[in-house]
């Protein structure tokens, strides 16, 4: 597959853009099913895609605060992976209940038909955006190029701190190695 200047193919730029389109669209999914439960017969069956809906949309805020705090705030970042993780857990829970719910639409007179499919498109789609980028190995532009691997052993560096990257210059056959704990 061609690659760019920073050693990046085209999926490696387009895959997370068309996770996070996924997630919005279970999102929104989640939303229209909520609201077009608001009638008299079905109004008791909106709270868990409700909830799907919000606590998804909150996900969006703190992974967008997560990744602006990415090399800043470490504080910051720890929080925000955390909010993320409890509001995407969240989400996933209140969905599946909702789709759960679906079976028991006939006993108060709802119309089951008109939302199992989305419900099951909104699942699907948050089964995809939620597992997928955690199997799909992402590089840094650096690393994409070649110019150092991260590694987990530290006597496998440069005698240097990971204060101070141990990049050695690219010459021959020789790997360039930074440390880096979080491995």
């Amino acid at each position: 597959m061609p690659k760019d200047t920073n050693g990046r193919t085209l999926l490696d730029k387009i895959f997370f853009p068309v996770i996070g389109l996924l997630m919005l669209f279970s999102t929104v999914f989640e939303f229209w099913i909520a609201f077009s439960l608001d009638t008299e017969l079905c109004s008791k069956h909106m709270n868990s895609p409700l909830l799907a809906g919000i606590a998804l949309a909150l996900s969006f805020l703190f992974n967008g605060v997560w990744g602006y705090a990415r090399g800043m705030n470490d504080l910051l970042r720890r929080v925000a992976i955390l909010l993320w993780t409890a509001t995407i857990t969240l989400g996933v829970a209140a969905a599946g209940g909702a789709i759960v719910q679906t079976e028991f639409f006939s006993d108060t007179g709802c119309d089951s038909d008109q939302n199992t499919a989305l419900h099951y498109v909104s699942i699907i789609a948050l089964i995809i955006s939620v597992s997928l980028p955690h199997f799909y190995k992402s590089k840094g532009k650096h690393e994409a190029k070649g110019e150092y691997k991260k590694v987990a052993n530290k006597e496998k560096t440069v005698d240097k701190t990971n204060a101070e990257p141990a990049v050695v210059p690219k010459s021959g056959n020789k790997l360039n190695y930074f440390y880096d704990e979080r491995i």
